[in-house]
């Protein structure tokens, strides 16, 4: 009967061994599903966490990027300004030298001018000197010669005065 007994109670120990090793791979599995839970929600928790963090990034983003296209293009509206009214005084400066130009005589021209001043000068004293001679006596012959003696001063001072205003604009 020892051996019967024996037998039954390695059996109802096998029995009792296998009972508690059912019960740790349940708790185990419980375990591992509390687990699986437990780490799902921290993935969860995690993404949600995640994706509030993207949703600021792009938003700072976006504000960073309106900011910085906002002034990108005001800088752009001065620069378009400046430059208009660097072309304004372009224009405005071209137009007063060309305005002055057509006032100045060519150099050519002005050079024919003076060399022309003594033989005109000598063709008024010639005519001056024949209306003399032929009227001497009378004041009216006295009055043309003033107004020849005054025109040729005239001239001359005319041509003094242009050729010291040439010289003043030249340099």
């Amino acid at each position: 009967m020892e051996n019967k007994s024996d037998t039954d109670n390695l059996r109802e120990l096998i029995h009792s061994e296998d009972k508690r090793y059912e019960q740790r791979f349940s708790d185990f599995e419980k375990m591992r599903v509390s687990d699986n839970s437990t780490n799902n929600k921290a993935v969860d928790a995690l993404s949600v966490t995640n994706n509030k963090a993207i949703d600021a990034l792009a938003a700072t983003t976006k504000t960073a990027l309106e900011t910085a296209f906002s002034a990108a293009e005001k800088v752009a509206i001065k620069t378009e300004r400046a430059a208009e009214e660097r072309a304004k005084a372009i224009e405005t400066d071209v137009e007063q030298h060309r305005q002055m130009l057509m006032t100045l005589i060519p150099r050519q021209e002005w050079q024919i001018m003076v060399d022309n001043f003594p033989s005109s000068i000598k063709k008024l004293e010639t005519a001056n000197s024949q209306a003399v001679g032929a009227e001497s006596h009378s004041t009216k012959n006295k009055s043309q010669n003033a107004l020849v003696i005054g025109l040729v001063i005239s001239s001359v001072v005319t041509v003094i005065s242009i050729v010291s205003l040439v010289l003043h604009i030249t340099h």
